[in-house]
């Protein structure tokens, strides 16, 4: 038989604990009410599964599809934007075996990388993919580090490979998207309770061993890594 003090007590306690629990799920919802983006409609993520989903994105037929005479254009005298073009192609060299010079704009099939002072935002950039070209343009090269990033994922998973892979179609479907950074700071959480490192290792290996080693967005950190443009650099590894 329970006490009558005692049932008081557990009735106080019950009530307490329903409280905190409905007041912290409204103030979950408060908070999280402008942050909410608009749900993605199912064709259009299953024809581009891009992680983060850019902020707009045009579904188009048809596949633009990498081939062994494809280049990569772009104007290597500027040198951020020259090396940034050389590691999409070392990316896509390795996966495809295909040669994939590195060169000025000419003769289709290419992909291009160019900065267009029209698009408003610094980190913003802009992805048209048609059959015979890709057109990659972003206001500063971070954008084009983050475009490049982005138009990695619309490849077959098998760019990714560490060597060449057979019998795989290099295709990325045809799309004209718009993206840029929701905000201007990004971070990673380290938990450092359970993943103990000495204050000299690199910061971006921590983050890269704090994640699942097969995750895309692991994968492609560690390739575009050494190529994100100053000041970027740090800011891309962190």
């Amino acid at each position: 038989m329970v006490r009558p003090a005692a049932r008081f007590r557990w009735a106080g306690i019950g009530s307490f604990v329903a409280l905190f629990f409905g007041l912290f799920s409204v103030a979950c919802e408060f908070l999280d009410s402008d942050a909410k983006t608009p749900k993605i409609p199912s064709p259009v993520f299953q024809r581009y599964a891009l992680v983060p989903f850019p902020r707009a994105v045009e579904l188009v037929d048809g596949d633009f599809e990498l081939r062994a005479s494809t280049h990569v254009a772009a104007d290597t005298s500027d040198p951020e934007i020259g090396r940034l073009a050389e590691t999409l192609a070392a990316r896509l060299r390795t996966a495809t075996g295909f040669e994939l010079p590195v060169g000025a704009p000419g003769a289709a099939p290419e992909i291009r990388l160019a900065l267009d002072g029209a698009i408003t935002e610094n980190e913003g950039y802009e992805i048209d993919v048609d059959t015979d070209i890709v057109d990659l343009r972003a206001k500063t090269t971070a954008g084009l580090f983050y475009g490049i990033a982005t138009l990695t994922q619309l490849f077959p998973w098998q760019i990714l490979s560490s060597s060449a892979a057979t019998d795989v179609a290099w295709k990325a479907p045809r799309v004209h998207l718009k993206d840029a950074p929701r905000f201007a700071y990004r971070g990673a959480h380290l938990d450092v309770s359970r993943h103990f490192f000495s204050s000299s290792f690199p910061f971006w290996r921590r983050r890269e061993r704090h994640r699942q080693k097969g995750s895309l967005e692991c994968v492609v950190t560690r390739a575009l890594a050494t190529a994100a443009p100053t000041p970027w650099k740090n800011a891309a590894m962190s």
